[in-house]
C-alpha cells in the first residue's frame, strides 16, 4: 500500500469540515422557514458527517499501524487536522444560530482554544530547544478529543441542557487535563535533553 494512503484519509478528514459547515447552515435556513422534516434531515446529515470524520480519525491510524506505514510527519499532519476539524465545530457552534442549535459557552470555546494554543506554544518551544518533536498521541489527548467530539455531536442532534452541559463540562475539564499531561510531557522532553548534553 503507498505510504501517502494515511495521509490522504487525513485530508479528506479536514475537507469534510466545509461540508458539515454547509449542511449545517442549511439546516439553519430550514429552521427559519419552518421547514421541520428539513431541520430534521439537517441534522441526521450533519451527524452522518461527524460520524465519517471520527470514523477517518480511526482508519487513518489504523491503516498507518497495519501497513507500517506511520511517520513523524503523518502524525503531524493529523494531530493538526483533528484540531482544525476541532476548531471549526466548535467555531461554528460558538455563534447564535437562533433554536436550529444551541449555541456553545464561551467558557466551552475559550478552553478549546486556550488548549490548542498552549500546545502549539509548548511543540515550537521543544522545537526550538531539541530541534523535532514527539508527536505521538497520548491517551489524555484521546480523552480530550472523544469528549469534545461528544459535546460537538450533541450539539449538533440539539440535545436538551441536561444532556448537553454535562457534556461540554467533560470535554473543557478533559482540554484541562490535556494540557497539563502535554505539559508534563513536554518538560519530560526537555529534561531528558539537558541529561544527555551533560553527558557528552
Amino acid at each position: 500500500m503507498p505510504g501517502w494512503v494515511p495521509n490522504l484519509i487525513s485530508v479528506a478528514r479536514l475537507a469534510l469540515l466545509p461540508v458539515f459547515l454547509v449542511m449545517a447552515q442549511e439546516t439553519v435556513a430550514a429552521f427559519a422557514s419552518g421547514e421541520q422534516q428539513d431541520v430534521v434531515r439537517g441534522r441526521v446529515s450533519c451527524t452522518a458527517v461527524l460520524v465519517l470524520i471520527w470514523l477517518s480519525d480511526l482508519l487513518d491510524g489504523y491503516v498507518a499501524r497495519r501497513f507500517d506505514l506511520t511517520s513523524k510527519a503523518g502524525a503531524i499532519l493529523d494531530a493538526i487536522i483533528d484540531k482544525l476539524v476541532q476548531l471549526g465545530l466548535v467555531t461554528l457552534f460558538a455563534f447564535d444560530h437562533g433554536a436550529a442549535f444551541p449555541t456553545m459557552p464561551l467558557w466551552f470555546v475559550a478552553s478549546i482554544y486556550g488548549r490548542d494554543l498552549v500546545i502549539l506554544y509548548g511543540s515550537l518551544r521543544v522545537r526550538q530547544l531539541k530541534g523535532e518533536i514527539d508527536p505521538s498521541h497520548r491517551f489524555h489527548g484521546r480523552l480530550s478529543t472523544g469528549c469534545v467530539l461528544a459535546a460537538i455531536l450533541a450539539t449538533t442532534l440539539s440535545a436538551p441542557a441536561s444532556w448537553l452541559t454535562p457534556l461540554l463540562v467533560c470535554g473543557s475539564l478533559s482540554s484541562l487535563i490535556s494540557v497539563v499531561g502535554y505539559i508534563q510531557v513536554g518538560r519530560e522532553q526537555v529534561r531528558q535533553l539537558g541529561a544527555n548534553q551533560g553527558k557528552k
